[in-house]
C-alpha cells in the first residue's frame, strides 16, 4: 500500500485518478488512498477485479 502513494506521486498527474470504482471503505476517503489500495491488491493478488484503466497502467509501468 506504502509504495503505491510513491507510484501514484511519481506518476505525476494521471488521467486515472478519478476512476470510479473504489478498492476499499479506507481507498473511499481519497483518490491518492483508492490508488495505493489498489496497487497492493494488484502486486499482492494479481489481476482479477482490478479496473481495467487500473489494469492497463500497472502492466504499462512493469513494462
Amino acid at each position: 500500500h506504502e509504495f503505491g502513494h510513491y507510484v501514484y506521486h511519481r506518476l505525476g498527474d494521471p488521467s486515472f485518478k478519478n476512476f470510479d470504482i473504489e478498492a476499499s471503505q479506507y481507498g473511499a476517503t481519497a483518490s491518492t488512498e483508492n490508488f495505493a489500495e489498489w496497487y497492493a491488491e494488484y502486486r499482492m493478488r494479481g489481476k482479477k477485479d482490478i479496473p481495467n484503466n487500473l489494469l492497463e497502467l500497472f502492466k504499462k509501468m512493469e513494462r
